[in-house]
């Protein structure tokens, strides 16, 4: 019977063989070898289980403001102990299909907003940091700023201090009113903190609350290295910029409500909070997938 059909349909024993294995095996008729593409589970079992990734990738984003990509949030599933081997691809692919990616905030560069030095002006110290924005150890490199925050009436203005070992945020004070007092706060602050800070490099921009000859006087009272970004580049202190727009991001912006639809002592707690979260819960990259306080705490 073989020896007809090979005859009728002029084809060779071996391709027969293979055609009559591929319809016994799989119910198809191609000539292929092995078995045919898998075309999706039947039991719409892999549907479920991607429905239950995606609650899951919920709850983290919503506990961690919307901030994870795809390989952060791999790394917080894992964590948890609920997804020990989950591929980041797989992750990937279901935030993209379930829109649960990270709120991005955009991006603003202002050609002339640190343009405000006059060019007869006061002497300044140099731009010492040199974006050189790692550190060999704590308590070595900081680098600060001031960022505006809206509230029902009118501005506040928030001043912080960062890390560069570990990117924790080691002092922060909000306030109704941008003034020298409260640069000088924040600085006596992480003295409080730290201890010491002869010999440390502070590095900010040239903001007028940071070239005022009693902010310049009181950082070499202390012994402290002061460093300056140059004139019209934000870029010089971006890791600082960084912070305050992920932060802005991930908490006023998104809420849903007006810019101005928030108290001083609400937009105060938010960001207070923000750094707690930032500091002990937030993991990094960078850090080896450990939030700040983890990775000064694994190295010390």
């Amino acid at each position: 019977m073989k020896a007809e059909a090979c005859t009728k349909y002029k084809i060779s024993n071996n391709v027969l063989n293979l055609w009559i294995r591929n319809y016994n095996n799989h119910g198809i008729t191609t000539l292929k070898k092995g078995r045919p593409a898998k075309r999706g589970c039947n039991d719409g079992r892999g549907k479920e289980e991607d429905e239950a990734l995606a609650a899951d990738i919920r709850e983290v984003q919503e506990d961690n403001y919307w901030a994870y990509g795809a390989l952060r949030m791999t790394e917080a599933l894992r964590q948890s102990g609920r997804y020990e081997s989950i591929n980041h691809k797989r992750v990937e692919r279901v935030m993209r299909e379930c829109e649960l990616n990270a709120k991005v905030r955009r991006r603003h560069y202002p050609k002339n907003y640190y343009r405000t030095m006059k060019d007869n002006g006061p002497e300044l110290p140099a731009n010492v940091l040199g974006r050189d924005f790692s550190a060999d150890g704590p308590h070595q490199k900081f680098v600060t700023d001031i960022t505006y925050l809206p509230t029902e009436e009118g501005w506040c203005y928030m001043a912080a201090i960062k890390d560069l070992h570990n990117n924790e945020i080691v002092a922060r004070k909000v306030s109704r009113n941008q003034t020298l007092e409260l640069v000088i706060d924040v600085v006596k602050q992480l003295r409080n903190r730290v201890g010491s800070l002869r010999g440390c490099l502070l590095h900010s921009d040239m903001g007028w609350t940071y070239t005022n000859a009693r902010y310049v006087k009181f950082l070499k009272e202390l012994g402290v290295v002061q460093s300056i970004s140059r004139k019209g580049n934000c870029w010089d202190n971006a890791c600082m910029e960084n912070f305050f727009g992920h932060m802005k991001s991930e908490t006023i912006y998104q809420r849903g409500r007006n810019n101005r639809g928030y108290k001083f002592n609400e937009i105060r707690k938010i960001a207070y909070d923000y750094v707690t979260w930032s500091n002990e819960v937030r993991i990094s990259k960078k850090l080896r997938y450990q939030s700040p306080v983890q990775y000064r705490k694994s190295t010390a």
